[in-house]
């Protein structure tokens, strides 16, 4: 066995795991932050009296724009991660970057990246899935209480 390998063996699986910690840290916020959005609306409209449907729509867009934030924040902490580990040059790059895979509509970088950190685009494209799927499973919880809430009239 050359001695090459181990090296780049143990780079690989180091490199893996720092992407599967931001991963980690990325799920973590996106997982409290959308739940603790859905708990807030639901106990400000137990707490509230029906002030009109508009004023509870107007009042749901706010706490769903709140739930994008969230998701773009996450988006955030790619880049910075990106940037940190020098994996890219500069941020709008990093930007471009981690909203294609965040979103998954790879496009066509000219950023490479190194052998072991190759697996970052799946894993940042998995973190973006869950990400959407998180909040649009808060989405659906906070239209359930509104139509609740709505209805109670």
């Amino acid at each position: 066995m050359p001695s090459n390998e181990i090296p780049n063996l143990t780079s690989i699986i180091f490199e893996s795991l720092c992407v599967l910690s931001i991963l980690g840290c990325v799920s973590f916020f996106n997982v409290y932050c959308f739940l603790s959005i859905m708990l807030s609306y639901r106990n400000t409209l137990n707490r509230s009296k029906l002030h009109g449907p508009k004023y509870e729509i107007s009042r749901f867009v706010l706490y769903t724009l709140s739930l994008m934030l969230t998701m773009i924040i996450s988006l955030v902490i790619w880049v910075l991660a990106l940037i940190f580990l020098e994996l890219v040059d500069n941020w709008f790059d990093a930007l471009v970057y981690a909203m294609s895979f965040f979103t998954s509509s790879v496009g066509d970088f000219k950023v490479t990246m190194p052998i072991g950190w190759r697996l970052m685009p799946s894993i940042i494209s998995v973190s973006g899935l869950f990400a959407f799927a998180g909040a649009t499973a808060a989405a659906i919880g906070m239209a359930h209480a509104l139509i609740e809430h709505i209805d109670k009239k």
